[in-house]
């Protein structure tokens, strides 16, 4: 008991109502090794610092608090400040994560996970399934990723399919939490550490429920940005400049599914977007990397785009107009060319649909001229290749993207 083994970081602020339900969690885990708690507690006003400086007089020989003066989210010097106390106190081989509003439920968690990593030294990070509890809607479930044990693929990492893994359930070496110089930064911190895990290995499932994550509680960063869009907005246009970033340091290692990931934040940023009484000033006045021309498909799917000269001439230059889609995206794109008294000959679609009507063909059973007919693709930029090749594939070569973002990792051909 005696060698530490890990160290469980916990990072709470105004987290009073749920902070010992943390810390008891640590300190009934059933353990053949020794291990620490460090506390970051950012400043908290509620009285979430009083309770750490309680439990560090009770069991000293196990955590170490630390209270900032000041906040510091948001701020450079935050990671200045975590760097100092990673060099003192993260003892051990591996690190644990458990924030201040969620807590360990199973009392061997820490012991099953330690022990998988300790037998299978190419295991980076372990997680499990957990219980969520939505506080919008009072309902609690279990959250699990596949009913055996099982190693997560890169593709499920960064696509997400069944969800975000759960801050408290994860384990990991600690070179994957550290991270070294050259990884990008990031506003969050659990997703940057799953993509550093699979960079040097595996990420390994065990389905077993061991943690509880409160979801949409007063006060959690959830529902903050359920409230203030522009922080939303904000935070996701980071997170995919921060993927193009991975994207490099990875050597492109994942590029398909990192920019799969890249366009559902964009998408979902435009969202916001439209929500906002001045979403211009939102754009220009943030200092983002990468601008994505934003302000391009956010006016075509705001309805506010204005075609200068140039614009309708090219459009108005052929002799038949198609819409690509027959969804959300075309409708987009249907509202804009009637706002310009500009009038289109109707919608392609990909495959042929049972219930068409005389203005929808499919691409292959176009009965006009593919060369001579422009294609303004009203379908999101998920689908690109699969876009691309069925209109190459086609012959038509005249076509139209304007709410597809740009996209830094690839040279477009033609006019696609």
């Amino acid at each position: 008991m005696n060698e530490i083994k890990v160290t469980i970081y916990c990072l709470t602020y105004n987290h009073r109502d749920y902070i010992k339900d943390a810390l008891d969690g640590f300190l009934k885990q059933k353990t053949t090794f020794g291990y620490k708690v460090l506390v970051f507690d950012d400043a908290s006003t509620d009285g979430t610092s009083e309770i750490l400086l309680d439990y560090q007089q009770k069991y000293p020989e196990i955590f170490q608090v630390y209270v900032s003066p000041v906040n510091t989210y948001g701020k450079p010097e935050r990671r200045i400040v975590l760097n100092e106390l990673y060099d003192k106190y993260l003892q051990g081989e591996y690190v644990a994560l458990c924030e201040g509003d969620d807590a360990w439920i199973d009392c061997e968690k820490l012991q099953i996970q330690i022990d998988y990593m300790e037998k299978h030294p190419n295991c980076m990070m372990t997680t499990h399934a957990f219980k969520r509890i939505d506080y919008s809607i009072g309902k609690e479930k279990k959250v699990t990723f596949g009913e055996n044990n099982r190693l997560l693929s890169p593709r499920e990492i960064i696509l997400l399919p069944n969800g975000n893994l759960a801050t408290a359930s994860l384990v990991m070496r600690k070179k994957v939490f550290l991270r070294n110089n050259g990884f990008p930064t990031c506003d969050v911190e659990d997703r940057p550490m799953q993509l550093n895990a699979i960079f040097y290995g595996d990420i390994y499932y065990i389905n077993r429920e061991m943690s509880l994550y409160r979801y949409m509680h007063e006060g959690s960063w959830t529902s903050h940005s359920a409230v203030n869009i522009e922080n939303a907005f904000v935070h996701k246009i980071k997170f995919a400049e921060f993927l193009l970033e991975y994207d490099v340091y990875s050597k492109q290692r994942y590029s398909e599914w990192i920019w799969e990931n890249i366009l559902s934040y964009l998408y979902a940023a435009v969202m916001d977007l439209c929500m906002l009484e001045n979403p211009r000033s939102v754009i220009y006045n943030r200092d983002f990397k990468e601008n994505f021309n934003m302000e391009q498909v956010y006016e075509w799917m705001s309805g506010t785009h204005i075609m200068n000269t140039e614009e309708l001439q090219h459009i108005k230059s052929f002799k038949k107009i198609c819409i690509m889609g027959k969804g959300r995206y075309s409708q987009y794109i249907k509202d804009i060319l009637k706002k310009n008294n500009i009038e289109y000959e109707g919608f392609l679609l990909s495959k042929k649909e049972n219930e068409c009507d005389h203005q929808t063909w499919s691409v292959a059973e176009y009965p006009h001229d593919e060369r001579g007919t422009l294609v303004i693709v009203g379908i999101s930029q998920v689908h690109e290749k699969e876009i691309v090749e069925i209109l190459k594939k086609n012959n038509f070569t005249n076509v139209m993207t304007p709410l597809w973002f740009w996209r830094k990792t690839i040279e477009h051909e033609s006019n696609y």
